[in-house]
């Protein structure tokens, strides 16, 4: 149906009443969209449209004003699909631009505040998200072959409104297709000239325009909306640009917010409408990787005007010490935690809308502790730095993830792995920013997260494998804050801590999250050396070697020396760390005791628990100052003749390398102790026994093939020492060579690389071990 009949060759002009009565008729069954082809023809007069001549020939003064009140009006009125489907379409935003360009900017502002912009933004805004934008598009079609479409960056605050004029021609019968990328960067291009030309900026810098000023319920919706739809333009992936244009936009929009409450003194208010309409679809933004720049700057800005206040920081907002104390039933507290809970609890309610959103926007819950956690390092309030980075901490916690962690929780109930992931990146961040939070609060989390077995067993009860330990939350609460496993009050943990460490080890089970085991073993290892460390610190080695020894001899309880070679206890890495300790933890004298008890516990049980802690000791020891101690007090001495016995006598729970290796660093810090008979004797022997069973390799332990290693080496380190002035050791040295040498010549074929590690020998890298020892020993004997 056309809009005017058509006209007759001697037909008088049409009247201006005509067309405005067309353009104002809801009984015609016309779509506002159509109607806008006329509205166009009207404002453009290009007269190269159906009724171009006619209009063209209209005498209708201040017609962008009359235009301008139509467009709003209709768009805000309009109900139905025809109603949605012209507020969807880039087009009607596009030609409401260029009205506004054109008209006066006082009676544009008077129009846009009479006929409800606001509410046409958030109609516009809650159609947007409603809609299926996948399936239902409007296609772009031009009824004339030589249109020309404009460029989306014509309708940019900042182009000629007469050039952009020039280039946007009439569009008869032109549905734009209309991406939600599209349609919200134009919709916040209108926003900005209005800002910007319309009403003009206040001298407060924040935008503040009257003819978009509404409710603070109505700005936090049009806000909420607007952020909503980009995190949905986001999702559908759309890549021509139009969506950067709409992020570029967030800002006009916040402006729109900051415009409706505007000297509204009560901040709670604000902060509640905030949280109520802005929150959950900010949250959901921050998750989606929105890129750094001024956007980004905005919403940062805003959840710290609107949720870690200055006021909340300053603790202003909570309810006086005083009157608190009186409702926790008599309890006394200090005033920083009667101010401390009431914060939390404010913040709770803030952050009530994200209830369980944690599970579903990890990165969303990154963002709002970092930005709490910046807040909290450039404000000052009653709560220290730490304490008020403990306050947001839980308070994420019990939100985002539906965890009290000032509860209670059973034991037996598996803690949920994505939980825990955040929770170990919210440890992260805390300790990236050179914060902690109580030992106590880490101490419920690690309870609370971390999947520790409940209890240990009795030393007869065999041990369940280890379940899915969480071993990210431990490693990060041992690096905030060591105390957490020692305090008096949890010892329990530390004690539940070492024996996951063992039972995962030893069953070989890592966490559902990594894809390695070996990566699990290499952070079991580092938890270790942070437990170490701790120790250390504190300067409480005996503490260490008290739980040390303590599990060795509950392991070799349940599986003998086997259990505790292949335990994480007995691994050279740690180990070595601990040696590296001795001398920095501990005084000569301290030094000579420890190594003395464990020396006369070695003696009565002959325990290769006791021999694993005294060759971390001998190893560690490096001041000659505390050799010297050793030699005096005959702690050396002693230590050489019940290692030695056990070694000669083959003693059950002697291994054939850590007795000889004890043996070997003994004679290392004195060698006054070879020049004994006896000694020579034993070395002798031991080197004889040792080269010939290196023809049995095949059948061997890694224990056995270091046994024989270690044999030979201190039969050249006595060479090396005392000379070849000895038949016994001539005659060894020359069968040793002529052995091996042979047996190497043989194994070459077959010779593998070697770590260097004990455990690792096997009967393919032993030639290449073998020939290193005699080699590396031989020439220094040479020499």
């Amino acid at each position: 149906m056309p809009y005017l009949e058509p006209v007759r060759s001697n037909a008088a002009i049409i009247k201006t009443s005509d067309l405005t009565k067309q353009l104002r008729s809801r009984d015609s069954g016309e779509s506002l969209l159509s109607l806008l082809d006329l509205a166009e023809e009207l404002f453009y007069g290009t007269g190269s449209g159906q009724h171009g001549k006619l209009v063209k020939s209209i005498y209708f003064p201040r017609k962008e004003e009359w235009l301008v009140e139509w467009a709003v009006q209709r768009l805000r009125e309009e109900e139905g699909d025809s109603g949605a489907e012209a507020r969807l379409s880039s087009r009607f935003w596009r030609f409401l631009l260029d009205l506004l360009r054109k008209t006066d900017r006082a009676l544009a502002a008077k129009c846009l505040r009479k006929h409800g912009f606001l509410q046409l933004m958030k109609m516009t805004l809650d159609e947007c998200r409603n809609m299926d934008w996948v399936k239902r598009t409007i296609p772009r079609v031009s009824a004339d072959s030589d249109m020309i479409m404009e460029d989306s960056s014509s309708t940019e605050v900042g182009s000629s409104p007469d050039e952009d004029t020039l280039r946007r021609k009439q569009a008869r019968n032109k549905k734009l297709s209309g991406s939600l990328g599209e349609l919200l960067g134009d919709m916040a291009v209108v926003v900005e000239y209005i800002q910007d030309s319309i009403s003009g900026r206040t001298t407060s810098g924040v935008g503040i325009v009257p003819a978009m000023r509404g409710s603070p319920e109505l700005g936090g919706e049009v806000l909420g909306r607007y952020l909503e739809n980009i995190r949905l333009a986001l999702a559908l992936s759309e890549d021509d640009g139009n969506t950067k244009r709409a992020v570029s936009g967030i800002e006009a929009i916040v402006g729109i917010w900051k415009g409706c409450i505007y000297g509204n003194g009560d901040l709670k208010k604000c902060s509640s409408i905030f949280s109520k309409t802005c929150l959950l679809p900010l949250y959901n933004l921050l998750a989606n990787n929105i890129s750094d720049g001024p956007q980004a700057t905005a919403l940062e800005r805003l959840v710290t005007d609107y949720i870690y206040t200055p006021a909340f920081i300053a603790g202003s907002t909570a309810e006086p010490p005083q009157k608190l104390k009186s409702k926790l039933d008599g309890v006394e507290h200090s005033a920083a935690q009667v101010t401390g809970d009431a914060m939390e609890k404010e913040l709770n309610t803030l952050l009530a809308p994200l209830q369980g959103a944690g599970r579903s926007a990890g990165k969303g819950a990154e963002g709002l502790l970092k930005i709490g956690i910046n807040k909290a390092l450039t404000s000052a309030g009653k709560l220290t730095r730490a304490e008020m980075v403990e306050r947001i901490f839980t308070s994420l916690v019990t939100v985002l993830l539906s965890v009290n962690l000032r509860g209670e929780r059973s034991q037996h109930q598996p803690f949920p792995e994505r939980d825990a992931s955040i929770i170990s990146t919210f440890l992260t961040i805390i300790s990236q920013s050179g914060l902690s939070i109580s030992d106590k609060m880490l101490q419920r989390t690690v309870d609370l997260a971390a999947n520790l077995p409940p209890s240990r067993p009795g030393a007869s009860e065999n041990r369940e494998p280890a379940g899915d330990v969480r071993w990210l939350i431990i490693e990060q609460a041992l690096t905030l804050d060591f105390d957490t496993f020692v305090m008096s009050q949890s010892t329990s943990l530390l004690d539940r801590l070492v024996l996951a460490l063992s039972s995962s080890w030893a069953s070989m089970a890592g966490s559902k999250t990594a894809t390695n085991p070996a990566d699990v073993k290499n952070l079991q290892l580092r938890i270790v050396g942070l437990l170490l460390d701790g120790f250390k610190k504190a300067r409480d080695l005996d503490g260490f070697l008290a739980f040390w020894s303590k599990e060795l001899k509950s392991l070799f309880a349940l599986g003998g020396d086997s259990r505790i070679l292949s335990s994480i206890w007995a691994q050279e890495v740690v180990i070595a760390s601990f040696s590296k300790t001795v001398e920095s933890g501990y005084s000569s004298t301290k030094i000579d005791k420890v190594v003395k008890s464990y020396v006369n516990s070695l003696s009565e049980s002959r325990s290769l628990a006791d021999l694993v802690i005294l060759d971390a000791l001998l190893r560690g020891i490096s001041r000659e100052e505390t050799e010297q101690r050793l030699k005096v007090s005959g702690t050396l001495s002693w230590a050489f003749t019940v290692v030695s016995d056990g070694v000669r006598s083959e003693a059950k729970h002697f291994t054939p390398w850590l007795g000889r290796q004890i043996l070997f660093r003994l004679l290392q810090i004195d060698g006054e102790l070879l020049k004994s008979e006896a000694c020579a004797i034993h070395v002798v022997k031991d080197a004889r026994a040792a080269i010939s069973r290196i023809d049995i390799v095949e059948s061997s332990t890694p224990a056995e093939l270091g046994g024989i290693l270690a044999s030979i080496d201190i039969l050249f380190h006595n060479v090396d020492q005392t000379g070849c002035n000895c038949s016994e050791l001539s005659n060894a040295v020359a069968v040793v060579l002529d052995h091996g040498l042979t047996w190497l010549k043989k194994a070459s074929t077959i010779a593998e690389r070697w770590d260097g590690a004990i455990l690792s020998l096997n009967h393919l890298n032993l030639p290449t071990a073998v020939l290193y020892v005699i080699t590396s020993r031989w020439l220094r004997c040479m020499e």
